[in-house]
């Protein structure tokens, strides 16, 4: 058997993991961040942070974020549930640490329904969540496309080969629904009035670049003799198509009040296809892939399914998208709604249609499938907007470290990393840059023959501290003038070469 067979085989034929684990483990970023923000505004509590030390908050937020990622997914797989406890201990401990100062020192202490009606800043970031989530969730994909070529790496957490739940299984997943949760928070802040012609001009732009993509690493990756799990899209299918079919579809038919309406339609025309008209039979099967079509039917035919999910998407980013002067209790009672919602999927993946339709599949994209994604990341973006509330309501009721006054120490505080991975463009800068530094380790390292664990996720660790620096210093440099006074208006050459490829 050649090394390019036993590298297929080391990442095919799995069967996933419990469902809950998967809730755990995306429990860890939101918390991550939480442990983060509250640490250092009590460590630099009426000091100025990082006046000129960027590099020091980068290496100080990769260390506090990213981190604990990498653990839950190698060293710490194991104990997942240990390392929330854990997150969750040092939030309480920090937050007495806060309420002491707060009630011995603070004399000016707002009456609790003051603090509940105070109206929201815009300094303060109110979409800041949605930062969080984005950001985070590629920092996760990221990781994982590296790390599962590693024995450190849990094997019930890769691809799931038929049916069930894993971890790897969110990644393309993850990236469509925040495409759509994207799209409503951009709108809740600017270009409303943006016209259908142009979101067309700039998704055929977006298509056209990511079928480039596609075809080059369609044509690259057998001349380097690379491993190719077959089942994940097919023979010449790969990410970057499924990106751009959905791109083009989703500027002609998605968008509006109607998203809702349009994901339940297009997830249950895709589950007919699938299961009313056998579909999944020949998906599932051995049968022979001896044209395009066939050789690329899990793609091609997961298409429908990825669309559903983007409304879906939408019209969750409608739901938490902050419109006009929003004040405390309305952001608390939102965070409500939007657990309310994660738990109304949850149920509807795991009664009606699990019972009605089989178990989720991530090669189907099945209706359970697409459900139990909606639910996760519902989930997930539920968790960061609690990590908000906490900063909200911590300026609102005037603690130290969170006050209106200190918005300029607010703002260095910020996780510039995230900041960084949000801006646009560099979101799919840091994704294709990850995809090329996976492929350069994996050529130079016999990753699977690596047992010891702790050499493993240094080199984990390394390979994401590279991807996450780089990207952090070309953010850095497209900003470069503001840093000096000049005009905002005007970016490097960097920074419009980087708008003009990635964004629409």
């Amino acid at each position: 058997m050649s090394s390019v067979d036993v590298r297929e085989q080391f990442v095919s034929g799995h069967n996933g993991t419990k469902q809950i684990e998967v809730f755990a483990v995306q429990l860890v970023a939101p918390l991550a961040v939480l442990c983060r923000n509250l640490i250092l505004r009590w460590a630099f509590l009426g000091s100025q942070p990082f006046s000129n030390c960027h590099w020091s908050k980068f290496w100080l937020d990769f260390f506090l974020l990213v981190t604990p990622m990498l653990l839950s997914l190698t060293l710490m797989s194991s104990f997942v549930v240990l390392l929330v406890l854990l997150q969750l201990a040092v939030v309480v401990i920090v937050t007495i640490f806060f309420l002491c100062e707060y009630y011995l020192y603070n004399k000016e202490r707002p009456p609790l329904q003051q603090v509940a009606n105070q109206v929201i800043a815009p300094e303060m970031g109110p979409t800041t969540f949605f930062t969080y989530l984005r950001s985070m969730l590629m920092v996760y994909t990221c990781l994982a496309i590296l790390a599962v070529d590693f024995q450190v790496f849990p094997r019930r957490f890769a691809k799931t080969e038929t049916y069930g739940h894993s971890v790897m299984d969110i990644g393309t997943s993850a990236f469509v629904f925040v495409i759509g949760a994207a799209e409503t928070i951009r709108m809740s802040r600017k270009d409303t009035n943006r016209n259908s012609l142009r979101s067309l001009v700039g998704s055929s732009r977006m298509t056209l670049i990511l079928v480039g993509i596609g075809m080059l690493r369609t044509l690259i990756l057998p001349f380097l003799k690379y491993q190719l799990h077959v089942t994940e899209y097919g023979t010449h299918w790969n990410f970057f198509y499924t990106l751009a079919a959905f791109s083009i579809m989703h500027s002609l038919v998605c968008g509006g009040n109607f998203s809702l309406l349009l994901g339940v339609a297009f997830s249950a025309a895709h589950e007919y296809l699938l299961t009313g008209l056998g579909y999944k039979i020949w998906i599932m099967s051995d049968a022979a892939r001896d044209t395009w079509v066939s050789a690329n039917r899990e793609g091609i035919y997961s298409i429908l399914g990825y669309l559903a999910l983007y409304c879906f998407g939408y019209r969750i980013g409608q739901i938490a998208a902050p419109s006009g002067c929003v004040r405390l209790k309305a952001y608390f009672w939102l965070n409500v709604k939007i657990f309310v919602l994660s738990g109304v999927f949850y149920i509807l993946q795991k009664y009606p249609f699990e019972h009605s339709f089989g178990e989720p599949s991530r090669r189907l994209m099945n209706l359970p499938f697409i459900f139990s994604m909606v639910g996760l990341f519902t989930f997930s973006l539920a968790m960061f907007l609690l990590v908000q509330f906490f900063t909200l309501a911590g300026w609102a009721s005037r603690i130290p470290g969170f006050h209106l006054e200190e918005t300029a120490t607010h703002n260095k505080l910020l996780p510039c990393a995230l900041t960084a991975l949000n801006e646009k463009g560099f979101l799919v800068f840091f994704f294709l840059l990850s995809n090329v530094m996976t492929g350069v380790v994996n050529l130079s390292t016999d990753t699977i023959s690596i047992t010891n664990p702790y050499l493993s996720s240094g080199i984990i660790i390394s390979y994401s501290a590279v991807c996450t620096a780089i990207t952090f210093y070309l953010s850095r440099a497209t900003h470069c003038r503001d840093e000096h006074g000049e005009s905002s208006g005007s970016p490097t050459p960097l920074g419009r070469l980087l708008r003009l490829i990635f964004c629409n």
